[in-house]
């Protein structure tokens, strides 16, 4: 594959910066661009909350911003004003500093809005790189809220004045196509999978001292152990994954539910009646909450989990799903964000054909019950599959896509 990089040199980068999958995403295919040849240099202007805690070195400029957060429906739109025109003063400056933008990639429609009305930025190629939305699912009339139905005019808005799309996969691309209608005929959709850092790929040795740490978070590593990893909200199903293992213990008494979720971007009503939940189905002994976990927590916690669940409504293309099989550990999952075309060549028994807690204790029972060789030869699938979703080659089908605009 050419590893030839895009000439121009300055690439404007607007996202938000938080514990969650569309950063971590996009921060790894930055720095994997910036080893490429000829590299271009990267310059960020963000919503931050978490600033502290990132790795901004691949930056050769950051401009952090506090985004306005609404409680009200007035401080809801003075604060989309004032993060709006934040974002725009901040472009302009950084516009006169830097001097010239070659492209501009964008992860937040407000942030698109704000560069397209730079007068000067006009004819410069702005990229939506599309992880999913800032809205909620609305899947009754009771549940339409003002903000709600304007931010999803902003964010369609925001997509069809790009000049192109890359989402990161085929699903999330015919998503994009049906959010936008009849418009999408008119801007480009790339589809550029996620890819993942080899190191996933290696075997992590369970030292004492790490298991020790588990332990006292009540993880123990010869459970059984089903591992959710991701945001926690209503489009995800974590409530029916917990609504299958209400049922699931009483053939699997040992199994251990891990709900590992950045706080950030969760939902706090949702996990209150997660957590609800548990003590209502008498499950205290069989789920363990585990907030805003490292990456290193998460690479060991994919390795000594027997299965990994990801019964979304919606997903684009997640890197839980990815990192999971990576590190040698099936995925039981919805046929969203490309998913079951992956599982399909490693078992197609794995996809779940709808998200009810039924078809969730469907797959979980098939794969517990799975002789273990059959079980040894589906991991060693998982990692020969994840090896065709490297970063460095996501880096390289984007830089292509840069070069194509």
């Amino acid at each position: 594959m050419s590893e030839r990089i895009v000439k121009k040199k300055n690439i404007l980068v607007l996202s938000e910066v938080h514990i969650g999958g569309e950063w971590i995403a996009t921060h790894r295919v930055i720095k994997a661009m910036s080893l490429l040849p000829r590299a271009p240099k990267f310059i960020l202007v963000c919503f931050a909350e978490e600033y502290e805690k990132q790795n901004l070195s691949d930056f050769v400029r950051v401009t952090r911003l506090r985004f306005a957060k609404a409680h009200s429906v007035v401080t809801f739109f003075s604060s989309l004003v004032k993060n709006f025109v934040n974002t725009r003063q901040s472009i302009i400056q950084d516009k006169e500093r830097v001097g010239h933008i070659d492209y501009v990639l964008c992860t937040h429609f407000l942030m698109m809005l704000a560069i397209i009305s730079v007068p000067r930025l006009w004819k410069t190629p702005k990229v939506y790189y599309f992880h999913g939305i800032k809205s909620s699912i609305i899947v009754s009339l009771r549940q339409i809220r003002y903000y709600e139905v304007v931010t999803k005019a902003l964010e369609r808005i925001a997509l069809i004045l790009s000049n192109a799309i890359i989402t990161p996969s085929q699903w999330s691309k015919q998503y994009v196509k049906k959010m936008i209608g009849p418009a999408s005929l008119f801007v480009k959709i790339y589809v550029v999978p996620n890819g993942m850092p080899k190191e996933y790929l290696t075997p992590i040795v369970l030292n004492t001292e790490t298991a020790t740490k588990f332990q006292k978070l009540g993880i123990d590593p010869h459970h059984k152990i089903v591992l959710y990893s991701g945001r926690v909200n209503r489009i995800k199903g974590v409530d029916l994954i917990l609504d299958a293992c209400k049922n699931l213990v009483s053939r699997h008494n040992n199994i251990l539910l891990i709900v590992a979720y950045p706080t950030y971007s969760s939902d706090g009503s949702c996990l209150d009646e997660l957590r609800r939940k548990t003590i209502d189905y008498g499950l205290s002994d069989n789920i363990r909450f585990l907030p805003d976990p490292q990456i290193g927590q998460l690479r060991v916690l994919y390795q000594i989990s027997d299965l990994s669940i990801l019964p979304s409504l919606i997903e684009m293309g997640p890197l839980a799903f990815i990192e999971s099989l990576a590190s040698g550990t099936p995925c039981i999952a919805t046929p969203v964000g490309d998913m079951d075309v992956v599982l399909s060549r490693v078992d197609p028994s794995l996809v779940l054909r709808n998200n009810s807690s039924q078809e969730i204790q469907r797959a979980v029972n098939y794969y517990f019950n799975l002789p273990k060789e059959r079980i040894k030869k589906i991991k060693l699938r998982c990692r020969e599959v994840a090896r065709l979703y490297t970063i460095r080659d996501q880096a390289i089908r984007f830089a292509r896509v840069l070069e194509a605009i």
